[in-house]
């Protein structure tokens, strides 16, 4: 598995959930008010979810969104970031409110505005991309659970019978 890919759990947990993300996907949304609060309420040491972008066209903010999110975490705060942008009253996703939100999560604003227009925010972006294509994702949220594809938002307990074998399956 690659290292450093921002996520939530243990980094050690024998279940890897991958989640690919769009920001301004309705489903996206739900799979993290829902579905994630789930696996971390039931698996706090046994599942990792790990986050990865996948901005779809039909979006035109959800680009901009995955670049503040990498970007907060080159400052340690990709999860509160995350968070943030997914809150129902975390504003447009704008320029202003990427860095409102950046300043409230106690970043260093102009390291932030400055990384969100480098090339290596952009890379790690595309990298993501260029992974979801590889695997044939088509849309979002798209989910791998110990590499178990799942296309889509599913109910919790979807996941928690695959996360119950995948545990069955490792002892």
């Amino acid at each position: 598995l690659p290292t450093g890919v921002p996520g939530f759990g243990p980094p050690d947990a024998p279940v890897v959930i991958v989640e690919f993300v769009d920001y301004q996907c309705p489903y996206c949304r739900k799979a993290h008010e829902q579905l994630l609060p789930a696996m971390r309420e039931h698996y706090p040491d046994d599942v990792r979810v790990e986050i990865r972008h996948l901005p779809l066209e039909i979006h035109p903010a959800a680009a901009a969104a995955a670049r503040a999110a990498i970007t907060a975490g080159e400052q340690g705060k990709f999860g509160e970031y995350h968070e943030r942008l997914f809150a129902a009253d975390g504003g447009p996703l704008v320029s202003s409110t990427f860095e409102r939100a950046a300043e409230e999560l106690g970043l260093d604003l102009e390291r932030f505005q400055r990384d969100f227009q480098t090339r290596e925010v952009g890379d790690k972006l595309v990298a993501d991309v260029l992974l979801a294509r590889r695997l044939g994702i088509q849309g979002t949220p798209g989910f791998f659970v110990n590499g178990r594809y799942v296309d889509g938002f599913r109910s919790a307990a979807t996941f928690e019978g695959m996360v119950d074998e995948e545990l069955a399956r490792a002892s």
